[in-house]
Order: structure tokens, then sequence, then C-alpha cells
């Protein structure tokens, strides 16, 4: 039995959610770090810029599960593991 081919592994749909899902993960990661550095008014701040980080990350994660879902095309490297 072989395994099917998937219509795209090349998603070019895909791949721009995964670009948005790096950037913002990549985002909310060093608005955490500058958590790290900050104190007082400047920690409020950097608190509530982490939360909204936080915020785009879940919903770029979840529009990118989303089209892989729906439109059957998943990352090559699922494949060759």
């Amino acid at each position: 039995m072989t395994t099917p081919r998937l219509k795209t592994l090349d998603c070019q749909m895909r791949e721009i959610l995964m670009m948005r899902l790096r950037a913002d993960r990549q985002v909310y990661i060093d608005a955490l770090t500058s958590l790290q550095e900050r104190s007082g008014r400047e920690l409020v701040k950097a608190d509530k810029l982490a939360d909204r980080a936080r915020l785009a990350y879940e919903v770029a994660k979840k529009k990118y599960d989303e089209h892989i879902l729906n439109h059957g095309c998943v990352e090559h490297w699922k494949y060759t593991q």
C-alpha cells in the first residue's frame, strides 16, 4: 500500500500563514524577555504588550491550524520524520 500524495506540499497560503506564525511567536518571545527586565510602570506596560503578543500568536496559530485542516496541505517534514 502506498501513501497517497497530498494535493499540495507547496501551498503558498500555508507558507504565508507559517511566516506570520513564526513572526508572532518571535514577538511574543521578545515581549516575555522584556518582562524580566522591567519594573514598576514599565512592567505594567510590558505585561500588556506581552499579552497582546500572546493573543496575536494564538490567532496566527488558529488560522494556520484551520488552514491545514480545511485545505489538507501539510508540511513536508511531517512525512520525513
